[in-house]
């Protein structure tokens, strides 16, 4: 198979672990492994994919009912919107500033 990047070659980096008893075929990402390693924990200590959803729900629910009594609109409806990424559309042509919103 044919990769046009050298360091993300999944395949061949899978085939390395597969035939060489583990190894990276380069210096191991060991910052990416602890990453993670940790991202899994918590995920696992959080109740699971189906816990973490649920939070990730929630926040988005607060998140929409509260921009929208702002004044903002979401940018898709919201039987097409999902709960990872949320998309706002800004009132009017008001000028948002940071620093008056600190």
């Amino acid at each position: 198979m044919l990769s046009r990047s050298l360091s993300l070659d999944l395949y061949d980096q899978w085939n390395a672990m597969e035939n060489d008893k583990g190894k990276w075929r380069y210096t191991s990402p060991t910052h990416v492994v602890r990453a993670f390693y940790q991202a899994l924990k918590e995920l696992e200590e959080e109740g699971g994919i189906a816990r973490r959803a649920e939070r990730y729900r929630a926040n988005h629910r607060t998140l929409v009912d509260g921009m929208r009594k702002l004044g903002f609109r979401t940018l898709l409806p919201d039987a097409y919107q999902g709960h990872f990424i949320t998309s706002l559309l800004q009132p009017g042509k008001r000028e948002i500033r940071l620093q008056d919103l600190l």
